[in-house]
């Protein structure tokens, strides 16, 4: 996962009329939490962060000492509910490692083949909008190497949109009509660029080769089989306001000021999402995920070797992306997962130095502000650190 900040959006959204975008689900449960080692010291590093002015973290942790959780500030502030743990949490594009996943199980059931070109599993009024698509294949879109635009961020037409009409929902194929008729990035598979549009037309793979909507494959294949009955993409009841998640807070001005935009949140990155983003979950089942297929009960032992072929962009020294598995380098140690970002930011990870699984969500948006940004980048960065080199 790679977020900029656009220029342009900045500017967007700071001309746009306040909305009341509040909800009010508070969490209210119990939890039992594994004694861990670095409690203290992870707990008095979310607590720092809280008091600079992130409104919520939790952190969760399952390792050879059981399974920690821990949370800090609140999940909404305005009537002071607290964060917990038995929050359910946007997972922005930890939704892709969701759906390569799923192209992994069709691969193994010979339903996909990830050297094809796209065209073939397209049908043709959507590859005529994706310049040059015969030379594009499914690995590509998995490793973000095709050189198609995104058609959410840092594309204008989409952020006027979002931002001047915030509670309205957008369609796969007017998300896909903001990059018909542009040209790639560059030839594919010559270089990277991360890109939403890659996993939207994936979703529409998937729909080809089983004949169902892809959020009931993802439903029958993962959820429902492996047993993660709290996690939520599409079709589970209540998805996805009546879930207990938190409150989520932006930053407009980049002046520190923080306003309530979870009613956006949820139109942007659940009901207007399509396998780039909106999957929603609690942190336990986000790590009984990663751990499930890191174990190689999702797939194979092959299928998940080529998922950590790992991509080095031009001009890079260190590899970011496989297929739909984030690279990550906290403590100068070797970590993979996903990460995410909308209105709030998440992070997914693995510590193969450890066998730790990790999840941490901050219900704060990265996307508009300086401040904010860097003070969600410097949290992530410290308790991964913290847990990698200790």
């Amino acid at each position: 996962m790679r977020i900029l900040i656009s220029i342009s959006f900045l500017l967007i959204i700071s001309s746009c009329k306040k909305q009341d975008l509040q909800i009010n689900n508070p969490t209210d449960c119990t939890f039992i939490s594994a004694d861990h080692p670095l409690n203290d010291t992870l707990s008095k590093v979310i607590n720092r962060f809280v008091k600079s002015g992130i409104p919520g973290i939790t952190i969760a942790i399952k390792d050879a000492n059981g399974t920690w959780m821990k949370s800090a500030g609140f999940s909404k502030i305005e009537t002071l509910n607290l964060m917990a743990p038995c929050n359910v949490f946007f997972g922005y594009s930890t939704t892709k490692l969701y759906m390569a996943t799923l192209v992994m199980i069709l691969k193994e059931k010979n339903l996909i083949n990830l050297d094809n070109p796209i065209t073939q599993y397209l049908d043709e009024g959507i590859s005529k909008k994706i310049d040059n698509s015969r030379a594009i294949t499914v690995r590509m879109l998995l490793n973000h190497t095709s050189g198609i635009p995104d058609c959410l961020k840092h594309n204008t037409q989409y952020e006027l949109l979002i931002a001047s009409a915030p509670l309205s929902v957008i369609k796969r194929e007017d998300e896909l009509n903001f990059i018909d008729g542009k040209k790639l990035l560059f030839t594919p598979g010559s270089d990277y660029f991360y890109s939403n549009t890659n996993y939207i037309l994936i979703s529409y793979i998937i729909e080809k080769v089983t004949g169902k909507d892809h959020a009931l494959v993802l439903k029958d294949e993962i959820l429902d089989k492996y047993g993660l009955n709290e996690t939520y993409y599409k079709l589970q009841a209540g998805y996805p306001d009546k879930l207990p998640i938190p409150n989520y807070y932006f930053d407009r001005f980049d002046n520190g000021s923080l306003e309530n935009v979870t009613k956006w949140g949820i139109n942007e990155d659940a009901l207007s999402a399509y396998g780039s983003n909106g999957i929603m979950a609690t942190p336990i089942d986000y790590i009984n995920f990663l751990k499930k297929l890191l174990n190689n009960e999702i797939i194979s032992s092959a299928s998940l070797q080529e998922m950590k072929t790992w991509v080095m962009p031009k001009g890079e020294t260190a590899p970011v992306y496989g297929l739909g598995l984030d690279h990550f380098n906290y403590g100068n140690k070797e970590q993979y997962g996903h990460g995410g970002s909308g209105m709030g930011s998440t992070r997914l990870i693995y510590f193969p130095n450890k066998n730790a699984y990790v999840f941490i969500a901050m219900n704060v948006s990265t996307n508009s502000s300086m401040i904010y940004s860097n003070k969600v980048f410097t949290a992530f960065n410290r308790l991964a650190t913290i847990i990698a080199n200790n």
